[in-house]
């Protein structure tokens, strides 16, 4: 619509302009100062980034909490971290947190009669906020702005009638509870899957699994990673071989937790740049070298193959016979240890995985058919994950849709 004070979705039987509207008009300070005790219990709150809600830092006894200047907080509140809002961290408070404490880095804020705070949760997602939230904050480094409260409360938003924010609020909860349910259940399988992961491969001094497959007995056997997997080394191109088609490289990024993905910003180089194998599926593609040490190690089975590509000189390609068992093996407790012990990088350097630490690691794996048995059932665990994962994406894909076009 031409007015910019209309949205461009609407609800039957809205049709007035929004209002144009200061913050601090719309929004009260709430202050409950709290008299701490030393030997008296309080849970600590945090808000998390990009709208993640308000989590328990734990409980701690008065004379364990540093900064004595603490006020409560209760169920509905909405909470702002003064330090992270640019981040995007601020939420409303849930039920269970009820009575729980915060410091004075925190804006503790209620609605009025002329705005719902479970609407003004909403515009919160805006980009429209986030950059009012950056532009009322100070600082050079942006983990270190501080938000300048007095200066937000003077800026302006669009807001209609009560009546249509609780239409609009309604609406937008039912694709936030059918979010919050996915996020549950994708929690919980992603906990299933590492329970089976350390009850179905041996523990450290251990040959036998605690839980196995029926018809299978016996230890299982040690051998170096090598026996198990091939491992090979990525493309190294130069600037100038890239392309806009030609031969897609594999990097860190094509691995998203446990999936193999392709991205729509890969990089392609020029078919006479490659001079190793193209990866084949049902490869691993392993990260070997990265900025972010966290990030070495990570791994997914390549899948979906329709064109050629390569991995990347910061990339290994693991090939085995039972990919899934080696790719579920490399997710277990050893592989964890593996990485802490041998990775190096921090203080700014590249973590890096070498080639020939991993070759030469002793892990215990069973028969080809208890292999077998392993990979299909962990292949199909990562499939629902991945599944869950993706309807989780566009469930926030369809809220995202909805924002923009919902709000003015």
């Amino acid at each position: 619509m031409e007015s910019k004070r209309i949205p461009e979705i609407r609800f039957l039987g809205f049709s007035a302009d929004w209002d144009e509207r200061i913050l601090g008009d719309l929004l009260i300070d709430v202050s409950r100062p709290l008299k701490m005790v030393d030997d008296d219990v309080y849970q600590l709150v945090t808000v998390k980034r990009r709208n993640g809600g308000i989590v328990s830092r734990g409980f701690f006894k008065g004379s364990e909490v540093l900064v004595k200047s603490q006020f409560i907080i209760k169920s509905g509140d909405y909470l702002i971290s003064k330090r992270q809002v640019v981040h995007g961290a601020n939420g409303i408070v849930p039920d269970y947190l009820d009575g729980s404490i915060v410091s004075n880095e925190y804006l503790v804020l209620h609605g009025t009669k002329e705005l719902s705070i479970d609407f003004f949760s909403l515009i919160s997602e805006l980009p429209s906020m986030y950059k009012i939230f950056f532009l009322s904050s100070y600082g050079i480094d942006i983990e270190k702005l501080v938000f300048n409260v007095s200066d937000w409360k003077k800026r302006k938003v669009f807001v209609p009638s009560i009546s249509e924010q609780l239409k609009i609020t309604s609406f937008l909860q039912v694709i936030n509870n059918a979010i919050t349910l996915h996020q549950q259940e994708l929690t919980i399988l992603k906990q299933t899957k590492q329970g089976f992961l350390q009850k179905m491969f041996p523990k450290e001094g251990e040959s036998v699994p605690e839980v196995r497959f029926p018809g299978f007995i016996g230890n299982w056997e040690q051998r170096k990673f090598s026996e198990i997997a091939t491992i090979r080394r990525g493309l190294t191109y130069k600037p100038s071989d890239v392309s806009g088609n030609g031969v897609r490289v594999l990097r860190s990024s094509n691995i998203n937790e446990d999936t193999f993905e392709l991205k729509s910003d890969d990089v392609f180089v020029k078919k006479d740049a490659v001079k190793i194998e193209p990866v084949k599926e049902n490869d691993i593609l392993i990260t070997s070298a990265n900025g972010s040490s966290r990030l070495v190690g990570k791994h997914a089975v390549i899948n979906g193959i329709k064109t050629n590509m390569v991995h990347g000189g910061f990339m290994l390609l693991a090939s085995s016979s039972q990919p899934y068992f080696v790719n579920a093996l490399m997710n277990s407790s050893w592989y964890k240890k593996f990485i802490n012990v041998y990775v190096s990088g921090g203080n700014g350097a590249i973590g890096n995985l070498s080639k020939g630490d991993l070759e030469s690691q002793i892990v215990y794996a069973p028969g080809v058919a208890e292999q077998v048995k392993i990979g299909n059932f962990f292949k199909q665990l990562d499939e629902t994950i991945a599944l869950h994962q993706r309807e989780l994406e566009a469930l926030k894909e369809t809220k995202k849709a909805f924002l923009q076009k919902i709000f003015v």
